[in-house]
């Protein structure tokens, strides 16, 4: 594992997604998206697990969505172009990747792992 995982304070995620992310035990956090997005969306992440969770379910008919990823070294938000994104970069001994949930306008994401 990598010896850090940076991630953006908490306000950075209300002035971005106007959601606060709910502390879970010491180092963790999930935020709730359900409210801005209309569809079940949360997305959790531990500094000191160095890991990052997605759970999505894109509509009452749809087919659960649950990604998990550890060896996260940075989690960013990115705006631009009127789009709002969680960014996320991950390194393990034997995988490199990235994961990207776009929040705004709508939601997307993008996940890919590569075995180095």
């Amino acid at each position: 594992m990598s010896p850090e995982f940076a991630t953006p304070p908490p306000q950075a995620f209300i002035n971005a997604l106007g959601v606060e992310p709910t502390p879970e035990g010491e180092h963790g956090y999930t935020l709730h998206l359900s409210e801005i997005t209309g569809q079940e969306l949360d997305f959790s992440y531990n500094e000191i697990m160095q890991s990052v969770a997605l759970s999505w379910l894109p509509s009452a008919e749809g087919i659960p969505i649950r990604i998990h990823r550890e060896g996260a070294t940075l989690l960013r938000i990115h705006e631009e172009f009127q789009q709002t994104k969680i960014i996320v970069e991950f390194r393990t001994e034997d995988t490199v990747g990235h994961m990207t949930l776009q929040v705004f306008p709508s939601l997307d994401l993008h996940e890919e792992t590569l075995i180095t």
